[in-house]
């Protein structure tokens, strides 16, 4: 079979003599495994930017893109009457009070069943509240957050890593800074750790050398504790929390900060999204629905989007991403 150390020969066989099946092999096992490919540098060198482009493309293309849900356990005080026998929630409150934490679940949703299914549980050393979250090159990165409670309360400095191809749990380097109620985003390949309680850094990993290195902090001033950030048209936009109304961009190419034009609105936002070169930021009226504020990155102008109607709004129960799990048979 293909592994690290015979798939480039493998692939050039492929090549020489006209054999796509195990051309095919090959790239999807380099898919399937992509973060060990960029991390041994004679490997990944000696690919072509073609061979490159297609082993990425394939960890989203080979299946459906599909929404995913961190549930965490605190999120419901089900009965055990109340839970059904078998499921992981009765099986995790089955261990007992002396055992660990019941686990979390990863859940995906199936639009044509309109039903959720657990993917995979979360590994238990994982500290869930107050990490940062995000997707890149379709691997799932959890970082940071609280390990404990009460006095015993620890900042985290580490980061775990699910493949949603191979169906496993790695842990990849270490942060340099422990960090809780972080923002974790990916921008052209890189994973940006931004900010954290009481924190204004920032640090940036590559998965080609495993390694973070540290970015420009943010701006003084900028306590960023519940706040929100986004990636759009190159460049990372942090706002909320803290911040309330203010809008920062960072600039990766120049490793810099600036303030963009305040919003009309001054309150908290309660979110802020990406689409097509515009932030679109949720500002939460209570028992109302949320102002929708919307920001043009081209004009740095703002402009009011039509307002979300939500009659009695409440939070989804737990953490979202977007992964593309593998296909069972």
């Amino acid at each position: 079979g293909v592994d690290l150390g015979s798939c480039l020969e493998a692939l050039a066989f492929a090549q020489q003599h006209g054999d796509p099946g195990l051309a095919q092999e090959t790239y999807a096992w380099m898919s399937d495994n992509l973060l060990h490919v960029l991390r041994d540098p004679s490997l990944y060198r000696q690919l072509s930017g073609a061979d490159r482009e297609r082993i990425v493309s394939l960890r989203t293309s080979r299946g459906p893109a599909v929404l995913g849900a961190l549930v965490l356990p605190g999120l419901y005080r089900a009965s055990r009457s109340e839970l059904t026998r078998g499921s992981p929630a009765a099986e995790a409150l089955a261990v007992g009070p002396a055992a660990l934490p019941p686990p979390a679940y990863l859940h995906v949703f199936h639009p044509g069943e309109n039903s959720w299914r657990p993917l995979t549980k979360v590994p238990q050393e994982a500290p869930l509240r107050g990490c940062g979250l995000c997707t890149l090159h379709n691997y799932l990165f959890l970082a940071g957050g609280v390990r404990g409670s009460g006095a015993e309360a620890v900042c985290c400095n580490e980061v775990f890593c699910y493949n949603p191809l191979t169906n496993t749990w790695s842990q990849v380097r270490p942060m340099q800074q422990a960090r809780a109620q972080l923002k974790l985003v990916a921008l052209d390949g890189l994973l940006y750790a931004i900010g954290g309680e009481c924190l204004y850094s920032m640090e940036c990993y590559d998965p080609r050398t495993d390694a973070w290195s540290p970015r420009a902090p943010l701006p003084a001033g900028a306590f960023p504790v519940a706040h929100d950030a986004v990636a759009c048209q190159g460049d990372i936009y942090v706002t909320g929390g803290h911040l309330f109304h203010r809008l920062l961009r960072y600039r990766p190419t120049k490793d810099a900060w600036d303030e963009c034009p305040y919003s009309a609105s001054h309150r908290r936002s309660s979110d802020m999204v990406a689409l097509g070169g515009f932030l679109y930021r949720f500002d939460l009226l209570r028992g109302v629905g949320a102002a929708v504020m919307r920001y043009n990155t081209v004009t740095s102008s703002w402009s009011r989007a039509a307002s979300l109607p939500l009659p009695a709004p409440a939070p989804l129960p737990g953490r979202r991403a977007q992964l593309s799990p593998r296909r069972h048979p």
